[in-house]
């Protein structure tokens, strides 16, 4: 499908009859007449090749294919919403997100047990999931968005992605500084240790 010929006001129509099943309630939650409903659903029919909704009784049922829609259009939605609010000081208490960490059982074993408990302090809903580092190539991963960070002995940073040298402890002649986790901002960009 070309993106381009998509009127992205159509996602808040398709959004509206999978939450209403009804053209007229569609309508009334997002404020459009039921006309201007039903052009914009026979619009999404032409443009997704599928009837979306087959009407049964003074229901629309949703197609296989609307259904499988559902979610993922909600989702964007909420990321669009999530864009265009005002910006707001993070607070990590009120984060929810699960961040995909990578590295050798080494960097779980030793730096996660700590890690995620200083985290849970200061940001309960946060959890982590860690994946072996065997199972591909970092840059790639991080260029996916598949993983926010990931711990290496050695990997030099590829497709414009920060590398910085990272230890569990810090050495006696060490001039860094280390910054609290409470310091740190959360961001959707990976980081890279090495």
């Amino acid at each position: 499908m070309n993106l381009n010929a998509l009127d992205l006001n159509l996602v808040r129509v398709l959004d509206a009859l999978l939450r209403e099943k009804s053209v007229t309630r569609a309508g009334e939650q997002i404020g459009l007449s039921q006309p201007a409903v039903s052009a914009a659903l026979n619009r999404l029919r032409h443009a997704l090749n599928d009837q979306l909704f087959v009407r049964r009784g003074n229901d629309m049922v949703p197609t296989p294919r609307a259904e499988s829609l559902a979610e993922p259009v909600r989702a964007a939605l909420r990321e669009i919403e999530r864009a265009f609010q005002p910006a707001t000081d993070f607070d990590p208490a009120r984060l929810e997100r699960t961040f995909t960490f990578m590295g050798a059982d080494f960097f779980s074993m030793l730096l996660m047990p700590p890690f995620a408990a200083r985290i849970a302090a200061v940001a309960p809903g946060v959890s982590f999931r860690f994946l072996d580092s065997a199972i591909g190539d970092v840059s790639k991963l991080l260029q996916e968005d598949r993983i926010d960070l990931a711990w290496s002995a050695r990997w030099r940073s590829r497709s414009g992605y920060r590398a910085w040298r990272c230890s569990a402890r810090p050495s006696p002649s060490s001039r860094r500084k280390t910054m609290p986790l409470s310091a740190g901002r959360a961001s959707p960009r990976a980081k890279r240790c090495r």
